[in-house]
């Protein structure tokens, strides 16, 4: 069913007749990306002297990154953040959860090395064969989708890090399927909070409110500038003041914010840069699915 650099994935049926869908890793895969992440450390190691490297402790994102891609590894580990996605989203104020689907898995067949879940039939969500017209159906399932995550990014603090095309599907009965959680964020409380408003200044154009919520999650590498950086966020923000809820590309001038702040030595977490990714990949998908939204 779909193959990537770690696993593959075939349907199959088994002894009692239920059809599962198996991610198979790949024989040998684990010495291959330990000799990679060690490759990467060493590359680490030397960029940190950098002002590039200091700028964003490229030290700890890559220790982040290697323990990540040992975690993918252990599919007992995705299996486990997948059924807590799944009760996660099994309730919530802003959307219908039966609406939504995440696989089931098979805890009495699944290993290390292999995971059984169950068999969703569907396709990729732009892959869709629904009319260009039928805006009924394609408006329903936007909200959808964004209320999902924004329920995984703002209020559980646990999140799908790559929703990908690939990775939502459009079944069959109607609903919406999210797959592969070998990938997954997390945010404290109080990181949720000053997120939140980030992203409410963001979009009231509040350049002295960005400032003093980037101080709260973000760590200084320098002395800070105040003044200076309330005026970068002042400039990129007066940009999107005029634009209407359609032409607002959240996911680009969330990123522009991050990016100021480094610039004025300042160096985000990383699960900051994780959530930015999701949500880029999440209205990138939205927009190609829904241009009118």
């Amino acid at each position: 069913l779909a193959a990537g650099s770690i696993a593959q994935v075939h349907r199959a049926k088994l002894k009692d007749g239920r059809v599962v869908a198996i991610k198979v890793q790949r024989p040998g895969i684990d010495a291959i990306v330990d000799r990679d992440i060690d490759l990467i450390k060493d590359i680490a190691k030397l960029v940190a002297v950098t002002d590039f490297g200091k700028s964003y402790d490229v030290v700890s994102l890559a220790e982040e990154f290697g323990s990540a891609l040992q975690a993918e590894l252990d599919f007992t580990i995705e299996a486990g953040y997948t059924e807590r996605l799944k009760r996660n989203l099994a309730q919530s104020p802003w959307f219908d959860p039966q609406q939504l689907a995440i696989p089931q898995i098979d805890r009495t067949l699944t290993r290390k090395k292999l995971l059984v879940m169950q068999y969703l039939a569907g396709i990729p969500l732009l892959a869709t064969d629904l009319p260009d017209n039928n805006n009924t159906k394609r408006q329903a399932i936007t909200p959808l989708l964004f209320r999902v995550f924004f329920q995984q990014f703002l209020t559980d603090g646990f999140f799908h890090a790559d929703p990908h095309p690939g990775n939502l599907f459009y079944l069959a009965d109607g609903r919406i399927a999210i797959l592969d959680c070998g990938m997954m964020g997390f945010f404290d409380p109080r990181t949720r909070k000053n997120l939140t408003e980030i992203i409410l200044a963001i979009v009231s154009v509040d350049a002295a409110r960005c400032t003093q919520l980037t101080l709260e999650i973000a760590e200084p590498t320098k002395p800070v500038d105040l003044a200076k950086l309330e005026a970068d966020y002042a400039r990129l923000l007066r940009r999107y003041a005029h634009l209407s809820l359609g032409q607002f590309n959240t996911s680009q001038a969330l990123y522009e914010v991050l990016q100021a702040a480094r610039r004025n030595h300042l160096r985000w977490p990383g699960n900051i840069g994780l959530f930015a990714k999701a949500l880029a990949n999440l209205e990138g998908v939205g927009r190609q699915f829904n241009p009118a939204v």
